[in-house]
């Protein structure tokens, strides 16, 4: 059966959020959408619908998209996009039917220090509607990988978190192995345990900032001769990934380093990505390699975060560097540190297995979504349950 030629504001409704973007709470009851990669939280809904989200605006033209059914709140340059007629157009379906258009979208919007998607853009876009069973089949396909890419997620989420437990309760409470036979002294910190020291924590490791090359230098697809570009909005979208070229300037990290936001949200840690990193962002390479998963524990913890956040303010600019590492910590004997190293490996393992299925899953899902949606790969006869 042959496909429908229309045009997008033929078949969709357009609304946008009112909210500004400093009304996200950190424990809202309700998702709250802005232009950023990352889904936020807010205390208040103004939607309850399904219906896809498309951010208005971005400096880079980058303009995440997702997915939602249920109640929400939106930003005010967030596109909140309904099918007019869910006979004719299943609401999943547009959302992997324009994604392959992002970089489209990205290549005329409008302005100069921020690129805006304006509705007139928006409503002139053409869209190929195969019929409405195909539509949910091609939807049902594509949705099985992002579920399983969530499950992922979700596991990794929790690996993270049993580490962090483990942590706090070596390094925090002092209930490290054996440690019913060791004293606690007196310290400038307060009581710790016998034959541990108070360092400075700057001490103990390198904070080394990452480079910016030009925006000449991008490029949004894989390339002999280049390396992944890590910036902060990689870690809630892989939509669109940067890669520059190779150069003595380029600033590397791999997969189990210690990446920190130096701007955007000050203090919160990140896991390596092989590749460079950007000038958002710091890497904390410790002096002696068995204190790393000691030391991302210790950025970690909520409180030492909420602190770097705050030091961070009293700048013009909201920006991190070395000096705000400059507190005293207790630092246990090499004894605890490899036992630590080696009780958490495991759990890093596990997660790196994980992020590797993860990206298979979405290398696969992004070959096979523009071949589903222009339908060179037919499905129409398929037996598959929606």
């Amino acid at each position: 059966m042959r496909w429908e030629a229309v045009k997008f504001g033929d078949v969709v409704s357009f609304k946008t959020g009112k909210l500004d973007s400093n009304a996200a709470t950190p424990d809202g009851v309700y998702p709250f959408f802005t232009c950023a990669p990352q889904t936020l939280r807010t205390d208040t809904s103004a939607f309850d619908t399904e219906c896809v989200l498309l951010a208005g605006n971005n400096a880079n033209g980058v303009y995440p998209i997702k997915y939602f059914n249920g109640r929400f709140n939106a930003y005010q340059r967030t596109y909140v996009i309904r099918s007019l007629d869910d006979r004719r157009l299943a609401t999943r379906f547009l959302f992997y039917a324009l994604q392959p258009k992002l970089g489209f979208m990205r290549s005329i919007s409008t302005g100069a220090a921020t690129k805006f998607l304006t509705l007139s853009i928006l409503k002139d876009l053409d869209l190929e509607l195969p019929p409405l069973p195909t539509q949910r089949k091609i939807a049902a396909i594509l949705s099985a990988y992002d579920d399983l890419i969530e499950n992922n997620t979700r596991r990794i989420r929790i690996l993270q978190q049993m580490a962090q437990a483990l942590y706090r309760e070596w390094f925090v409470h002092f209930r490290f192995p054996g440690h019913e036979k060791v004293q606690l002294v007196d310290s400038p910190l307060g009581k710790i345990p016998e034959g541990w020291e108070v360092k400075r924590l700057s001490d103990l490791f390198q904070f080394i900032g990452g480079s910016q090359p030009p925006k000449s230098e991008h490029i949004y697809e894989e390339k002999t001769g280049y390396v992944r570009f890590v910036q902060n909005r990689d870690y809630g979208s892989s939509q669109h990934l940067t890669y520059i070229r190779e150069s003595r300037k380029n600033k590397l990290c791999y997969r189990l380093d210690i990446l920190i936001d130096k701007y955007g949200e000050p203090g919160k840690t990140r896991f390596g990505i092989a590749g460079a990193y950007n000038v958002a962002l710091a890497k904390l390479l410790p002096h002696k390699p068995h204190h790393r998963e000691w030391l991302r524990g210790l950025v970690s913890e909520p409180e030492f975060s909420q602190f770097l956040a705050s030091a961070s303010m009293a700048a013009t600019r909201a920006s991190l560097n070395n000096s705000h590492f400059n507190n005293d910590v207790a630092v246990p004997s090499d004894e605890v540190f490899h036992a630590f190293q080696v009780m958490v490996e495991p759990l890093l393992k596990l997660i790196l297995i994980y992020q590797d299925s993860i990206a298979t899953l979405r290398r696969t899902r992004d070959l096979l979504l523009p071949r589903l949606i222009s339908g060179e790969v037919d499905v129409s006869e398929v037996d598959i349950a929606v």
